[in-house]
């Protein structure tokens, strides 16, 4: 289940990462430019900034519509808190009338206002440290985002670590409950880490911009490649199911 939570970190920035990338891109098309969604979430130092960087278009609405109308940072550390953990409250609520979409959202409520007790500040050489424990902690939260029900999220915890104490059966049998053949383990692995690389690049420089200046004909033929591979990843999963945050 450890496995599956983690898969699931990963599709969910993959899937609503990709779609927002596709909109701004199509609308790029028509002359329309809309905002970046997405910077590098996973690489995040706390949990504010992990917020800085995750769905910006609806952290920016609940900031400006929700969090500050209720009077911010302006009326007091107490005040702020509470400002901070109603708006967090109120975007689980948006996503869904479930018990889970709540706790969800008051799990990184109540993450931001620990980070803010605690006077937490990242020294550079933790920096890598700070990134796995930001990243267990998002994944540990998507488990309630997921689930459908409260106990269901309950015993995909209980059971996470289950066997753990045999590492090379774990992870095959993890595999294997996800629907994961061996023969795909490369693939999904080259996969993470060009996202990996792409975000990391990210950080200090503009991919895009950085690809523009190649020689047009490495770019173009960078292009046709993606093309033929999309198109081929698109017949292999015809059947597949739509954009996780499609729901949304």
């Amino acid at each position: 289940m450890l496995i599956a939570a983690i898969f699931f970190s990963i599709q969910i920035y993959c899937d609503f990462s990709g779609y927002s990338d596709i909109a701004i891109g199509s609308a790029r098309l028509l002359g329309i430019r809309l905002m970046t969604n997405f910077r590098s979430p996973y690489l995040s130092l706390s949990v504010h900034e992990f917020w800085r960087k995750w769905h910006i278009s609806l952290s920016t609405w609940f900031r400006d519509y929700v969090y500050i109308p209720l009077g911010g940072n302006r009326k007091g550390r107490l005040r702020k808190y509470i400002n901070t953990l109603v708006t967090f409250l109120l975007s689980g609520l948006w996503h869904g009338a479930n018990g889970t979409f709540v706790l969800w959202g008051g799990i990184h409520g109540c993450a931001q206002i620990a980070e803010d007790v605690l006077h937490l500040h990242v020294k550079k050489k933790w920096r890598f440290l700070s990134m796995a424990v930001v990243f267990v902690f998002v994944t540990f939260a998507w488990i309630f985002f997921r689930a459908d029900t409260l106990q269901e999220a309950c015993h995909v915890i209980r059971f996470m670590f289950e066997g753990i104490l045999a590492p090379v059966d774990y992870i095959r049998n993890g595999f294997a409950a996800v629907g994961i053949r061996r023969a795909t383990y490369i693939k999904i692995g080259i996969s993470v880490l060009l996202l990996l690389a792409f975000d990391w690049v990210s950080l200090y420089k503009d991919p895009l911009k950085e690809f523009a200046r190649f020689p047009k004909i490495i770019r173009w033929g960078i292009y046709y490649l993606l093309g033929m591979v999309l198109i081929v990843y698109c017949f292999q999963n015809a059947g597949a199911n739509p954009f996780v945050y499609f729901q949304f």
